[in-house]
C-alpha cells in the first residue's frame, strides 16, 4: 500500500482546492485501503491547534438493528443538499454507495439519489435507476482504463447533483465538451494523464479539478489509529477513512464540496458496531466553475 506521501505546510494545502488554470498534473499517486490499527488509545484530540475541525464521534448500535430500522428517511436532508449545500455539510456527512448496477459501469449518466440515514447527521447516498434528475460517474480501477466519465449538461437545472464513488486518492476532473460538461474519476489521479491524446475524454477545456491534496487530511493515518477509545472486550477496531466529492449546481454555477467520514467498525465477541467521525478539514469546498 502505498503512503500518503509529504504534503508539506498545512497552507499549502489551502492553494490546492481552487479552480485549475494552468494546473500540473500531480506527482504523488495515493491510495486509500482499510486501515487497522492494533490498539486505540484514546478519543482524537490536538487536532484542532492545527486549524482543522473536528466533530465528536457518532455512535452506532448493533448492525443487526440497521435492517429492522429500514430508515429511508433522508429526503429533507438531501435536499438541503441540494439547495442549501454549504450548511448540509457543514451539519451533516454524507457517503456516497453506489451498488452493484452502479459501481460495475464504466460510463455513467442520469439517475435519482435516494438518501438514506445511517445514524443522527450520517446520509449515505445512493444513485438509481437509468434516469433522473441526478447524474452519476463510476470509479474505475486503473487496470480497467482508470477514467469512468459522464456527460451532464451545462445547463442543468439548479439542484442537480453530480455523484461519484469515493474518492480516496482519485482526482475529480471536469472538461468543457461542447454545450455538456465531462465529469471525470481518475483513479488515482493519474489514469486520465496515461490516455492518448486522441481519446475523447482529453478533448475539451479544463474547467475543474480536484486532486486528493485539495480534500484529503494528510493526518489521516495518525487520526486513524486514535479516532476512539478501545474496550478491552473488543476483539478488533478498524477505520476506514471516506471521501466524498459532491458537485452541485447553484444560480452561480457549480461547486464541488467534500465530505470526509471515518467509518469505524468494531467487534466485541459476535457483535459488529459500526460509527462514523467526520474527518477534520480546512474547506468543505473543494472548487466551483
Amino acid at each position: 500500500m502505498m503512503g500518503i506521501g509529504n504534503y508539506g505546510d498545512i497552507t499549502q494545502r489551502r492553494s490546492l482546492t481552487t479552480d485549475v488554470t494552468g494546473w500540473e498534473p500531480q506527482q504523488e499517486v495515493l491510495q486509500r485501503q482499510p486501515i487497522y490499527s492494533p490498539r486505540h488509545d484514546a478519543v482524537t484530540r490536538g487536532v484542532q491547534d492545527r486549524g482543522w475541525r473536528r466533530e465528536p464521534c457518532v455512535q452506532a448500535a448493533d448492525m443487526n438493528e440497521d435492517k429492522a430500522m429500514g430508515n429511508p428517511d433522508g429526503s429533507m436532508q438531501l435536499q438541503k443538499l441540494r439547495f442549501d449545500t454549504d450548511t448540509a455539510v457543514r451539519e451533516l456527512m454524507f457517503l456516497v454507495r453506489p451498488d452493484a448496477t452502479f459501481g460495475n459501469l464504466t460510463v455513467g449518466g442520469p439517475c435519482d439519489i435516494e438518501c438514506t440515514k445511517l445514524r443522527d447527521a450520517v446520509y449515505a447516498l445512493k444513485p438509481v435507476g437509468g434516469s433522473g434528475p441526478h447524474y452519476f460517474f463510476p470509479y474505475v480501477q486503473a487496470g480497467g482504463g482508470g477514467v469512468g466519465h459522464c456527460l451532464v449538461p451545462s445547463g442543468a437545472a439548479v439542484g442537480t447533483l453530480v455523484i461519484t464513488g469515493g474518492m480516496n486518492g482519485c482526482s475529480l476532473e471536469v472538461r468543457s465538451r461542447g454545450s455538456d460538461l465531462m465529469f471525470m474519476h481518475d483513479a488515482n489521479g493519474s489514469s486520465l494523464a496515461g490516455l492518448g491524446n486522441g481519446d475523447v475524454r482529453r478533448s475539451g477545456d479544463v474547467l475543474c479539478r480536484a486532486d486528493a491534496r485539495g480534500y484529503m487530511n494528510p493526518y489521516e493515518h495518525n487520526l486513524v489509529r486514535t479516532i476512539c477509545e478501545r474496550s478491552t472486550s473488543h476483539s478488533d477496531v478498524g477505520s476506514v477513512p471516506v471521501h466524498s466529492l459532491i458537485t452541485v449546481k447553484t444560480i452561480n454555477g457549480w461547486k464541488v464540496v467534500h465530505s470526509g467520514v471515518f467509518e469505524i467498525t468494531t467487534m466485541a465477541g459476535t457483535k459488529k458496531t459500526e460509527s462514523y467521525e467526520r474527518i477534520p478539514t480546512i474547506s468543505d469546498l473543494v472548487g466551483r466553475f
